[in-house]
């Protein structure tokens, strides 16, 4: 590892705690670039790039109570606690890494606010707001 990481691993610090620390909360775009490197979906991708598949879904079994979408390594329901076990698996788009290939949308717009960008971080703003600042 370099830069950044390297440093903030050397001082024995979680690798985000030196970088979280010149960062701002704020809910509005702030650099990035305004046109997806593919004018598609993760599906589109996926038909152009077939290798890519295994990266770009994630394999999930979505509740039949709460309908919730949950991982398919669950034997129940971490939303509401409904068994699992005769949930057929299925899959959905892994937006991270649409993201990472600069994928138009999946189902949404993936579009997202970056905040630092680096040969070794990228750090952006959750889109689905899952994490709290």
């Amino acid at each position: 590892m370099a830069g950044v990481l390297a440093e903030a691993f050397t001082e024995g610090r979680c690798a985000l705690a030196g970088i979280k620390q010149s960062l701002r909360c704020v809910r509005k775009p702030c650099g990035g670039v305004a046109k997806a490197a593919f004018e598609g979906s993760v599906d589109d991708f996926v038909a152009a790039n077939p290798g890519a598949e295994a990266q770009l879904y994630n394999r999930v079994k979505q509740c039949g109570h709460c309908r919730k979408v949950c991982a398919y390594t669950l034997a129940t329901c971490n939303g509401c606690g409904a068994d699992l076990a005769s949930v057929d698996e299925s899959r959905t788009p892994n937006v991270f890494m649409g993201f990472a290939h600069g994928i138009a949308r999946a189902g949404f717009p993936l579009r997202a606010s970056t905040r630092l960008e680096t040969e070794d971080v990228l750090v952006f703003d959750d889109p689905l707001v899952l994490a709290g600042c």
